[in-house]
């Protein structure tokens, strides 16, 4: 016999129940990922700026430049930042963030 039908409809009737199971499913991302936070500092002054959050120290941005840091910043946290060699400060005040979130904060000349 050249046609075998018992094996060739198996692997039809699989490849059809199959797709009707999956027909109408909905994928729901439910993964446990944690995708960072951004916060980004534009120092607009002409001074280098110390940045810190939650008083930890986070970087210094330099005159007229940006600085972009990605981490774990979901929550409520409180920014505090300084210009070097004046007495220009920007905060404390608080922001928060949610999962993937970004944060902009300018240190415009007071």
């Amino acid at each position: 016999m050249l046609f075998n039908s018992k094996r060739f409809l198996l692997p039809i009737i699989l490849m059809f129940t199959f797709a009707v199971m999956m027909a109408g499913c909905i994928v729901i991302d439910n993964d446990d990922d944690d995708d960072p936070e951004r916060i980004t500092y534009h120092n607009n002054t002409p001074y280098q700026v110390e940045n810190y959050i939650d008083d930890i120290f986070r970087g210094s941005v330099d005159a007229y430049s940006t600085l972009t840091i990605y981490g774990d910043y979901e929550g409520t946290h409180t920014y505090y930042s300084k210009a070097l060699n004046v007495g220009w400060t920007w905060g404390p005040d608080n922001f928060s963030l949610y999962d993937g979130e970004k944060f902009t904060i300018y240190l415009d000349p007071p």
